[in-house]
């Protein structure tokens, strides 16, 4: 096997040691080095753009230049993204090595690291590069995305996969792409390999076991034959759970059994079947929140977040809403489509809180209804748009309105007692804002404090009701501010 690897170091005494211990220990083992070593950064950066990909890249992090060690991590992530970065360092400052880690290095090796010790590294990236061919992500294109962040979690979906990780909990208000992350997941599998959907609230809680679990003949009214479970299905492979927060509490019991144990019992059987499954469920709200209000096991939300994927509102990440617009414009019936030049700095305006990314695409769509010649202008934009934007705070005209500038609006929070804490603080203003919003508008629903503050109502409630329990406000208080006692609309 040949093994091509990049190192730079502008110490040339670790270099020469390094090649000597990578060249010696796996000519032992029957494979081929293929090193190439840099004192100066601008060769190898030349280096990680070449056509013939390295499988290892050495950096030294403290490397002296134009670039710094962490600069050149990302640098080299860029151009070789399955390759295998290590830093090489005498430091163990846990600040770099977390810079380093976030920048897409993959480990540590010390200046100081023995022939073994590097060997032993090397090799088990190479590993890690092997599985990865096996699953690799980038020979698909069943999934067409844009955005950053769905770009960031691409890239993770193969480490998943090959890892030792059984569970993924995926956590995004409604529209922000979960269902784009479990296509991601499915699309990377070997074709043999199953992937099963359930929308978990979309089951008829007297039904859910039995969909689960299975069930065999006879076990209830109508059960005529015996029947295997959705989690039968997914033997050998994986099962999405979207909208797991909805499962009914035995549900929840018999599914942390199954996951801990990789056995189902079907509804009506005495023994449990063996099978191998891994999990990935999807919420809209934080399923924290519902561990804290009783709703949601907490040992079953433990196991089922042993990595988690976070999709963040667009609201949240609007450098990527043309990017977004972009690809609905050329995939849309009837495109390609253009916007007219001032549309799209409406789009951004607009805080998407009613549905993310999913309601962008919709008001594209909508807003074809009245292109003209295949361009979308301000004219073709919903008139709750221009509404929502009208309201916000720092204020928003229409292309050609004339108006002055809108005011600045202030806010002071009085702090007294002990040192200031950011969650506190965080609630403070949120009371202060509903104050404000209540001098403008009388009594408030959780449908117009959601449109104010660009947030979902479910979690405006959770909100209100952590005023309550955190002593911010008495509930007496808070209920002078909301259209009725429990501020729902």
């Amino acid at each position: 096997m040949n093994i091509k690897i990049l190192h730079l170091d502008d110490d040339i005494t670790t270099l020469d040691r390094f090649s000597q211990m990578l060249k010696n220990s796996f000519q032992q083992t029957g494979h081929l080095v293929e090193l190439d070593s840099f004192d100066n950064i601008d060769p190898f950066t030349q280096a990680l753009q070449s056509k013939k990909k390295p499988d290892v890249i050495l950096i030294d992090v403290n490397i002296e230049g134009e670039n710094s060690g962490v600069e050149l991590a990302k640098i080299a992530r860029e151009y070789n993204p399955n390759a295998v970065i290590l830093m090489v360092s005498s430091t163990k400052d846990t600040k770099t090595i977390r810079e380093c880690l976030k920048a897409g290095a993959d480990d540590f090796v010390s200046k100081d690291a023995t022939s073994h010790e590097l060997q032993t590294r090397v090799e088990a990236a190479l590993e890690s590069r092997k599985i990865g061919d096996i699953i690799d992500l980038d020979n698909t294109n069943a999934t067409v995305i844009a955005g950053s962040t769905l770009s960031a979690i691409k890239q993770r979906v193969s480490a998943i996969l090959n890892s030792a990780i059984n569970c993924v909990y995926v956590e995004g208000e409604s529209g922000t792409g979960k269902e784009v992350v479990a296509n991601l997941f499915a699309a990377a599998l070997p074709s043999k390999m199953p992937f099963v959907r359930v929308n978990c609230g979309a089951i008829t809680p007297s039904l859910l076991m039995s969909e689960l679990f299975g069930h065999t003949k006879g076990s209830f009214t109508g059960a005529n034959a015996d029947k295997a479970g959705l989690l039968e299905s997914a033997d050998g492979g994986w099962i999405f759970l979207d909208e797991v927060a909805t499962l009914p509490t035995d549900a929840q019991v018999s599914l942390l059994r199954a996951i801990d144990n990789q056995a189902i019992r079907r509804v009506g059987s005495n023994t449990e079947k063996p099978i191998h499954f891994r999990v990935m469920s999807a919420t809209n709200e934080p399923l924290q929140d519902q561990v804290q209000q009783g709703k949601f096991r907490k040992d079953l939300w433990q196991r089922l977040r042993e990595t988690h994927i976070s999709l963040p509102p667009l609201r949240q990440r609007k450098d990527e809403i043309p990017e977004l617009i972009d690809l609905f414009l050329t995939s849309m019936r009837g495109g390609p489509y253009q916007l007219a030049p001032t549309v799209q700095d409406t789009l951004i305006a607009y805080d998407w809180f009613e549905g993310n990314i999913r309601e962008l695409r919709n008001v594209l769509r909508a807003m074809t209804e009245k292109s003209i010649g295949g361009l979308l202008t301000p004219k073709s934009i919903p008139e709750r748009i221009w509404e929502a934007l009208e309201k916000k705070p720092n204020g928003f005209r229409r292309a050609g309105d004339k108006g002055n500038s809108p005011g600045v609006n202030e806010i002071k929070i009085s702090w007294l007692g002990h040192r200031p804490d950011i969650d506190r603080l965080e609630q403070l203003l949120f009371l202060e804002l509903i104050k404000q919003e209540f001098a403008k508008s009388g009594p408030l629903s959780l449908r117009t404090l959601g449109t104010a503050f660009g947030i979902a109502k479910s979690t405006i409630a959770t909100r209100l009701k952590g005023l309550v329990e955190n002593h911010v406000i008495h509930q007496d208080e808070l209920n002078k501010y909301l259209k009725n006692a429990s501020g729902k609309n």
